[in-house]
């Protein structure tokens, strides 16, 4: 089953992986945010991509990130993580409960 964890065995695909979902979040605009489940299921894979050694893919989770926030009318990475605090911290919470499975969760601190 693909993972986040095996991805960043990979960095040039998981580069481009992110790199396409801030452009699907231009394409679709404030549609992003409007769908109950897209938002969620890559925000906090994408904030845990801004740690990743490689250069990158920080970078590319960067400009993904700042693309959404854009798209979705929150003007800033901040707003849009103060939007979605709760989420992002029952995730963080969920992650750090099982870190044999989530090695890379405490790199967010």
């Amino acid at each position: 089953e693909p993972s986040l964890e095996r991805l960043h065995d990979a960095p040039l695909l998981l580069h481009v992986l992110i790199l396409g979902v801030g452009v699907s979040a231009q394409l679709v605009g404030t549609r992003f945010t409007q769908h109950a489940q897209l938002l969620p299921s890559v925000l906090y894979p994408l904030l845990e991509c801004l740690a990743d050694p490689s250069g990158a893919v920080s970078s590319a989770a960067a400009r993904a990130l700042h693309s959404i926030a854009q798209a979705a009318g929150f003007h800033s990475l901040h707003r849009l993580v103060l939007a979605n605090r709760d989420y992002l911290v029952d995730s963080l919470c969920r992650q750090l409960r099982h870190l044999e499975f989530h090695p890379h969760t405490p790199q967010l601190f």
